[in-house]
């Protein structure tokens, strides 16, 4: 009897194992490409530079008003206008 009672938890194990694997899969959101951060893109390195921390300050308190511009995107700005400037 011990045998029958052993198969019957088996099966339901296994009926579990299989009803817990739809429902994971019926809640996963389909997958997304992410996009690619400045610092795994090629096309950019890091750099740095010393600046007086009352600029920093301003400049951060400034930029948390702008959805769409970060310190990087600032300064990429910046560089190019006056690389135009100096050409």
């Amino acid at each position: 009897m011990a045998k029958d009672t052993t198969d019957l938890f088996a099966k339901l194990g296994d009926i579990r194992e299989s009803v817990d694997k739809q429902e994971k899969a019926e809640k996963l959101p389909p997958q997304r490409k992410r996009q690619q951060g400045k610092r795994s893109d090629p096309d950019y390195i890091q750099v740095g530079a010393y600046i007086k921390r009352s600029t920093d300050k301003s400049v951060k308190r400034l930029l948390i008003d702008e959805d769409d511009l970060d310190f990087s995107d600032l300064v990429e700005k910046l560089l190019k206008k006056w690389i135009e400037e100096n050409s």
